[in-house]
């Protein structure tokens, strides 16, 4: 008779190895040789991005992971740096970034992404991508190829954090201009941790900041703005137009699609607003740049939800933005400002009141007003006629008769021309809806959900 103590082990049933938990050591490990893995001695790697300080900071950190370890790494972008804090971003790090336009794709024989995802750009179409690292919201194929590295974490504040976790397993340390772009990629990112980020995006955070160069933090923090800028940045503020917590401007031609962005959040740190809404033109495309504070709400579903299928939109719960082909537009309204200020107003008022109809591909109906478009409205119209104060007498829709004023400039009958003031907030009442028109417009006023009615 054998006891427990002399039974032989190969009697015993074979025990499965463990998986390594998320977020452990082992699993870094494991993640880190996956990696390696997909490279070979002989590859000359391209890293793609779009430009911003999480993915600068992000590319160098693989770049700097995949060192003697393959022929070549390069880095290559989407998009024209112009931001000032990217530009002395690239500077810290002796960058040099050409578009991805630019580069011959034949040279390379392996392509890895970080804090994107093929889905977010037609650029990206026609490249095979081994490596995939990003914080945002897996697209509608990831992790359907085998044969490809994808390392997406939505839950985590920065795509920086994540590389932050491949340094550790590598005990790697960054030189000074690497852990600055990194410390600087998650303040950013997470906007000082007030927007997404958990637990392991504060340790990234403390990981890295003994290893900064504050002198180099703040020449990247106090980056001044370009004199090319200043112009379209004036212009903007002229055409802002504030409802209640909301700050909207359009801008028809743009230097560049970067003039949004520090427009959009230079308004943010206007007293009174939590929402804001800005867009403009740039090379035939129609570009919408979306903020808000808060926690509640999506700025990036909404985005994909608005303009989706028009052009490639999404981003975070905070900040969002799309970027639309004006050959995608009714060309009723592709080259008109006006209409095109009031073409988002709408898509985005469409989006959020009625989420389960399908998104209409081109503008063939008109849209029902809500009180906030209509005073967005009036106002574009109020300034438009400042313009021209001399023209004739002109119809108003709707209405069977014509109203009329006498202009001063001329002393001859006018159209009557709407105040610009912005109307105060409206009562609050019952949504509404007309006969045969779909689902109630919830108004502009509750556009990107709001975190506290008033």
């Amino acid at each position: 008779m054998t006891t427990n103590k002399n039974r032989d082990k190969r009697d015993e049933p074979a025990t499965p190895p463990k998986i390594p938990k998320r977020g452990t050591p082992h699993h870094h490990h494991a993640r880190l040789s996956s990696l390696y893995g997909h490279f070979a001695r002989d590859d000359r790697v391209l890293i793609v991005i779009t430009a911003d300080p999480d993915s600068i900071a992000s590319a160098v950190a693989l770049k700097r992971l995949l060192w003697h370890r393959v022929h070549q790494v390069s880095i290559a972008s989407t998009n024209e740096v112009r931001r000032p804090d990217n530009l002395r971003l690239l500077k810290g790090l002796a960058l040099k970034l050409p578009l991805l336009s630019d580069v011959k794709i034949a040279d390379f024989t392996k392509f890895a992404m970080v804090d994107s995802q093929p889905h977010h750009s037609p650029q990206m179409n026609g490249i095979d991508f081994a490596v995939i690292i990003d914080h945002h919201p897996p697209g509608p194929k990831a992790a359907n190829d085998k044969n490809v590295f994808h390392d997406i974490r939505p839950d985590w504040g920065a795509t920086a954090s994540i590389l932050v976790n491949y340094l550790q397993a590598a005990r790697v340390k960054p030189n000074k201009a690497l852990a600055t772009a990194l410390f600087y990629a998650i303040k950013t990112d997470t906007q000082n941790f007030v927007r997404q980020g958990q637990l392991e995006d504060m340790r990234a955070f403390r990981w890295v900041f003994p290893f900064i160069h504050p002198p180099l933090l703040s020449d990247i923090e106090m980056s001044p703005i370009d004199r090319s800028a200043f112009e379209v940045f004036k212009v903007a503020l002229n055409e802002t137009i504030f409802y209640k917590q909301y700050a909207f401007a359009y801008m028809d031609d743009l230097d560049h699609p970067d003039t949004l962005v520090i427009v959009a959040d230079f308004l943010m740190q206007v007293v009174g607003v939590t929402r804001v809404i800005v867009s403009g033109v740039f090379d035939n495309r129609l570009i919408v740049v979306l903020r808000s504070a808060g926690l509640r709400g999506n700025l990036g579903k909404l985005a994909a939800q608005a303009f989706g299928s028009l052009g490639s939109a999404g981003g975070h719960r905070n900040m969002a933005r799309a970027e639309i082909e004006l050959d995608a537009l009714d060309p009723r309204i592709a080259h008109k400002p006006a209409k095109l200020a009031n073409f988002i107003i709408d898509r985005l008022s469409d989006a959020l009141s009625a989420k389960k109809e399908p998104a209409v591909p081109r503008v063939t109906r008109p849209v029902r007003a809500t009180p906030a478009a209509r005073a967005a409205k009036a106002a574009f119209a109020a300034r438009d006629a400042r313009e021209a104060p001399g023209r004739e007498k002109e119809e108003h829709p709707g209405k069977g008769a014509r109203a009329e004023r006498r202009t001063p400039e001329s002393g001859t009958p006018g159209p009557e021309i709407p105040e610009p003031e912005i109307p105060g907030p409206a009562k609050p009442g019952p949504a509404t809806r007309e006969p045969g028109k779909g689902a109630p417009r919830r108004g502009l006023s509750n556009l990107l959900k709001n975190p506290r009615k008033k």
